[in-house]
């Protein structure tokens, strides 16, 4: 038996005789769900408790002396044209001192990385082509093997990703910002090019910004994302470099850099867009990726004993924005449902659990659309990127527990490329069981309990749906410009 199989056999185990221990036991019951009650409603607290800042974020001024800046840009099996695009934006820049690494890592098939090996050579004297073969710990390894070879009068450092198109003057503004800001990591908004600005799955995107990094700006503590995060050279090297104990490595960064009294600030400002997944099973394989390496980041961060618990209840919404824990809930009415189906209690003995359960689960779902709605323009587009969210409920509430079958998971590459579209149904594993629940519960004369639990399945069934047809038309939308483009671009073609 692999290290992997028995830690989920051991895993089941806990769960399963927890349930057995509550099936059995009404008064353990009520002990788990009122725990459940006081960790949600401390953690929805903690996470709404904080308004966005309500400083201008915005620096328009720019400095007359210029810093050298080093773009890094992390690749690995991206499309070539993509690529192209990324380096071209990088070397066209309206700023006079910078450089530009293009880092491959293992990625063996030089049809991915000949052509722009061959580009890069125009511009040898701005740009430095590397290729690393057998590259451990994915981006943040190849990040810093690419150290050694960075300009020796380096004093900024730009993380960008492969499909990432930097602004013309995105270099200038990065300059004075940091001039003008003392700060040792500047975290810039990522945005998306194939997404419409009122498109739910952009808010859905763009509310972590909009909220938790608006929240933690005023006092410094925002958490850099990986691109289009510039850090000071000097303080990376005090770091050892980008760390490689999380497979979200910039998270990561951020907390080590407040460990150090440095400090992260969060700019509203976008300096550059990038490709967003339109397909759902690569928007699940992104999301899976940020929510274990946050809970990664989460038990670093609770186990620090640097840190202050001030601190740290600062960072918590931020590593927690993409997952819940709302499964212990779930457990409860399943347990509660199979103890009164089994005439194990009365269903008397469960008339106040479920309530506070249930409770607890709205205090959770609101405490997250206070989040939609403090970030959106309106309160009907807060609506559709909440039930768009809903359409993640299975990741966000179970996925997290892969930690603990496997703490060190590899790294997750999300293809933005466009291929057959193919629906997801994950949320059908919750959907399905809570509302046999609601079954037991009218089956047992509580029918206001069972009710409410069917119309909670509702919205989470309504969130499948909504998250399925959402990237179907954008999906659409992407193949149709595509088209266009083609198009146009045939017809002015010299015959």
């Amino acid at each position: 038996m692999t290290s992997r199989n028995f830690k989920l056999l051991l895993l089941i185990s806990f769960f399963t005789g927890t349930i057995i221990v509550m099936l059995f036991s009404v008064i353990y019951l009520y002990i788990f769900a009122i725990i459940n009650f006081a960790f949600v409603a401390t953690l929805a607290f903690i996470k709404t408790r904080n308004n966005r800042s309500t400083l201008s974020l915005k620096q328009n001024r720019v400095a007359d002396d210029e810093l050298f800046i080093s773009i890094h840009i992390p690749i690995y099996k991206e499309p070539v044209s993509t690529v192209l695009k990324t380096v071209q934006a990088a070397i066209n820049q309206n700023y006079s001192h910078f450089e530009v690494l293009v880092i491959y890592n293992n990625t063996p098939d030089s049809t991915y990385w000949k052509p722009i090996k061959t580009y890069c050579e125009q511009f040898s004297n701005q740009v430095k082509f590397l290729n690393f073969l057998n590259v451990k710990d994915f981006k943040a390894g190849a990040l810093n093997e690419a150290l050694p070879y960075i300009h020796p009068q380096t004093d900024l450092i730009l993380t960008v990703d492969a499909d990432y198109e930097l602004n013309l003057n995105a270099l200038k503004f990065i300059n004075s910002d940091y001039i003008y800001n003392d700060h040792n990591l500047i975290q810039y908004p990522q945005h998306y090019n194939n997404l419409d600005i009122d498109c739910p799955v952009n808010v859905e995107f763009n509310h972590y910004f909009e909220f938790y990094s608006k929240s933690s700006a005023s006092e410094s503590l925002s958490l850099p994302t990986g691109t289009l995060s510039v850090i000071n050279r000097e303080s990376l090297e005090k770091l050892g470099g980008w760390p490689t104990v999380s497979i979200t490595e910039d998270a990561q960064l951020g907390i080590q850099l407040f460990e150090n009294n440095f400090s992260a600030k969060y700019i509203d400002r976008v300096i550059g867009s990038g490709a967003a997944p339109s397909e759902p099973a690569e928007f699940i394989k992104q999301r899976e990726r940020w929510i274990y390496g946050n809970f990664q980041n989460l038990i670093y961060l609770l186990n620090s004993k640097k840190l202050p618990v001030a601190i740290k209840t600062k960072l918590i919404p931020q590593l927690t924005c993409w997952f819940n824990f709302n499964l212990f809930s779930y457990l409860i009415l399943l347990t509660s449902a199979m103890s009164i189906s089994f005439n194990l209690v009365t269903a008397a003995s469960v008339l106040y659990i479920v309530p506070i359960t249930i409770v607890s689960l709205i205090i959770s779902h609101l405490s997250k659309f206070y989040s939609f709605l403090q970030s959106t323009a309106t309160f009907y587009l807060a609506i559709k990127a909440f039930i768009f969210h809903q359409g993640l409920v299975f990741q966000s509430s179970i996925y997290w527990l892969t930690y603990f079958i496997d703490s060190k998971l590899p790294f997750k590459r999300t293809s933005k490329v466009q291929s057959r579209f193919k629906p997801v149904y994950d949320s059908l594993y919750l959907v399905i069981p809570i509302q046999c629940i609601a079954m037991i519960f009218v089956n047992h004369r509580l029918h206001f309990l069972g009710i409410s639990i069917f119309c909670y399945s509702l919205l989470l069934a309504c969130g499948m749906y909504f998250f399925n047809i959402k990237l179907y038309k954008n999906y659409i939308n992407q193949l149709t410009t595509q088209y266009q483009l083609t198009y146009e671009n045939s017809n002015n073609c010299p015959r």
